[in-house]
């Protein structure tokens, strides 16, 4: 029951609300009628601007009056000033085509009249219609131009709203620094004009800028405070955006029931103050809640509704988002065909504009949708496109100045309260003495002696103060000298520290290189024995000799290849010099290209590699380092394996949702629990001979576990002697391809 009463009561305060704006309304009739000429103009005006807010219907009324007595009067200024209340009225209801018409028609007669607070005034309203059309650049001219003017003349309202476009602008041409300080400065001039309708508009807008930087917290606290003051001055346009922006928090926080609940309610203020634009924008909203619940069939209707609203008023830039929505919609159904439909679209409407953020969904869009199709050339096109402009948008100096500016602003804000309450303590001190005064000369009419003791008195407590004063310095002073001390003592158990480690770990390579010096001296020496056989030889070997010579060389050979390789990868890697490089990598085709690289070695040996890794596994880590791994585990795998064993690759859980198993698991010889500690030890020296006598220098499994570490995951290894070995490491899930 809890539902239809919320419901009830939002229907009963917006009966009342209209009920009362209209009783107001009759109120001011009768001065209205009595008013004549310029001061009948001057109301109307009034009128029109205090009904934006509360009866929008009523306002725009009271503008076309005011329009017609201006032109009656040949009033060009009056004229000017009810065109931008009607605009305002066209603008607020997303019918930007007669808006402009309105603001235009201003502007010219302010530029005629050279009249700086009307052309500021309108210039201002222009640069919103050029933002809502996408036109970025446009509106930032134009808000740039008034801004001074409205300095000038000292319209502080004005200049607010000029502060805050300006920062709606810079957020959509990704410029979050630029965004923020302009949305601290309209919220600042509010503030000072202490207006709570101004200062509502302003925390929707710093919740916006926090919303579209991912800052959910900081955003729903300044949506629910704007939501807070709107109802209380009974603003109901102003409480429907708040309500609208909290269940856009609760959505991107996946709390759809929640969400709904606010939009329901936003939607019935919107539709009751005919305000197709923003009752558009809620239907696409709870489209997208419906889409999070699993209700398609709701989700669509919802989005179509908003869709008609949209094209009904040409507005792309609300027309794109709800595009990019359906389509996802079909996606998730399975109709790729439709979705790209739809994405394609919404492609259309952006790629020649300056919407970095919707060009940013919709790219995101259409890799997701290729990547859901296996389309592996246009998936990676889109992805690549989203990375460079999300590259492009993402600046790590910008956050650092975001940071340094909410700071700023909030260090501002404590002043400013420090401030006021050191002015109640010394307006506080100032009484107190005061008094102190009033007794103080009683006390010297009275008696002389009083006057002396109490002067002693005074004189001895400032005395004692001066010393509780040094007192106190001299105890901050030496627990600085401590802290500086603790401090000095830290730097110094890091430098000794620091220092036995490096000792051991030039201990730990100086061994490691002997190790490698060994093995490398091996197939160079057995080089050198075949050599000198051939040239002390006088043809007699037999041909069986030469192929067993050659047979033996080539091993030592690729024995030695394998060794300077995984060398050249370990120095590369402890030097810092191996680039990483993480992108989705496609898991069932990069172990399918390994088992095709190793046929001819374990057809040698008849041994079965298979790969049984998940289709749909999508990985994200760097493509080199994670084929490196693949590799060594089989290479491994087989050269411990007997002849007619089996290797298998395979998909297998991971701990975590975001990651992926993989097990490389072969029929091999196994490894003593001894011999499995020393595997990744690096100046242990470990090492074994294959079934086939195959070498190793232990090198390659270290590098393996770097580099599985390196890109998040983690190596760990099971044996038992005679049955086998199973090698298993887990990898981070690709984002986009977890949709598949």
């Amino acid at each position: 029951m809890e539902k239809p009463t919320k419901i009830t009561i939002a229907f009963l305060i917006l009966f009342l609300s209209s009920f009362f704006a209209r009783a107001v309304a009759d109120t001011v009739q009768t001065p209205l009628n009595e008013a004549t000429g310029l001061d009948k103009l001057q109301l109307l005006i009034q009128l029109s601007e205090t009904y934006s807010v509360r009866t929008p219907a009523l306002s725009l009324e009271y503008a076309q009056q005011a329009l017609a007595l201006a032109n009656e009067l040949n009033y060009p200024a009056g004229r000017a000033q009810a065109q931008n209340s009607i605009g305002e009225y066209y603008l607020n209801n997303g019918n930007y085509t007669k808006a402009a018409e309105y603001f235009e028609q201003a502007l010219q007669i302010g530029q005629s009249l050279q009249d700086n607070a009307l052309i500021a005034t309108s210039m201002t309203k222009v640069a919103v219609v050029s933002y809502f059309r996408g036109n970025y650049q446009q509106a930032l001219s134009q808000a740039l131009l008034a801004l001074p003017l409205h300095k000038k003349e000292g319209n502080m309202r004005a200049l607010a709203n000029t502060q805050n476009i300006i920062s709606y602008v810079y957020n959509g041409q990704g410029l979050p620094e630029k965004a923020l300080e302009y949305a601290l400065q309209a919220l600042r001039t509010r503030r000072s004009l202490n207006d709570a309708n101004e200062i509502a508009k302003s925390l929707n807008s710093l919740g916006d800028f926090y919303y579209n930087q991912y800052n959910l917290r900081k955003a729903l606290r300044n949506y629910l405070e704007s939501l807070r003051i709107s109802r209380q001055i009974n603003n109901q346009r102003g409480i429907a955006f708040s309500l609208t922006n909290v269940g856009k928090v609760y959505l991107r926080q996946e709390r759809y029931q929640e969400s709904l609940l606010y939009f329901r309610e936003a939607l019935t203020i919107s539709e009751k103050l005919n305000n197709a634009k923003q009752s558009a924008t809620i239907q696409s909203n709870m489209g997208n809640a419906y889409l999070g619940l699993n209700d398609t069939d709701r989700a669509f209707r919802y989005y179509s509704a908003a869709l008609r609203i949209h094209y009904t008023q040409n507005n792309n830039l609300d027309i794109v988002p709800v595009l990019n929505e359906i389509g996802k919609l079909y996606a998730h159904k399975g109709d790729f065909k439709t979705a790209l439909s739809f994405h394609y679209q919404a492609l259309s409407k952006v790629k020649n504009t300056q919407w970095r953020l919707l060009k940013l969904d919709t790219y995101k869009s259409m890799a997701d949708t290729y990547l859901a199709m296996n389309d592996e050339r246009n998936f990676t096109e889109f992805y690549r496109m989203y990375s460079r402009l999300q590259d492009s948008v993402r600046n790590d100096i910008s956050m650092r100045k975001i940071a340094e500016l909410q700071t700023r602003f909030e260090w501002e804000e404590s002043q400013e309260r420090t401030q006021s309450e050191n002015q109640q303590q010394t307006q506080e001190i100032e009484r107190q003495k005061t008094i102190r005064n009033y007794l103080l000369t009683i006390i010297l009419v009275g008696s002389f002696l009083g006057v002396t003791l109490i002067a002693f008195y005074i004189s001895r407590l400032r005395g004692n103060r001066k010393l509780k004063a040094q007192n106190e310095t001299i105890i901050h002073k030496n627990r600085q000298l401590r802290r500086v001390n603790e401090a000095l003592k830290g730097l110094n158990d890091k430098l000794v520290e620091s220092e036995a480690e490096l000792r051991k770990t030039n201990e730990t390579k100086d061994k490691f290189f002997s190790i490698i010096a060994h093995d490398l001296r091996a197939p160079l020496a057995t080089f050198s024995s075949f050599l000198t056989a051939l040239s002390d030889s006088d043809d007699s070997f037999t041909p069986d000799e030469i192929e067993f010579i050659t047979k033996s060389t080539q091993k030592s050979l690729k024995n030695l290849t394998d060794l300077l390789n995984n060398l050249l990868q370990w120095s590369r890697s402890q030097m810092g010099r191996l680039q990483f490089n993480p992108q989705p990598i496609m898991l069932h085709e990069l172990t399918q290209q390994t088992v095709n690289l190793f046929v001819e070695d374990t057809s040698n040996k008849s041994i079965t590699l298979t790969s049984n890794v998940d289709l749909d596994a999508v990985a994200f880590a760097d493509a080199n380092m994670l084929d490196f791994v693949v590799r060594n585990l089989v290479s491994n795998a087989i050269k411990f394996t007997p002849k007619g064993g089996r290797i298998v690759i395979e998909s297998v859980p991971a701990p975590e949702p975001n990651r992926l198993g993989i097990r490389v698991t072969d029929t091999g010889v196994g490894i003593s629990p001894e011999n499995m500690q020393k595997l990744f030890v690096l100046n242990s020296g470990f090492t074994t001979i294959g079934t086939a006598n195959e070498k190793g220098t232990g090198l390659g499994l270290l590098l393996c576990k770097e580099f599985v570490e390196r890109n998040g995951g983690a190596l760990s290894v099971e044996s038992e002697i005679g049955k086998g070995t199973s090698f298993t490491f887990t990898i981070p899930r690709s984002t986009s391809g977890s949709t598949v």
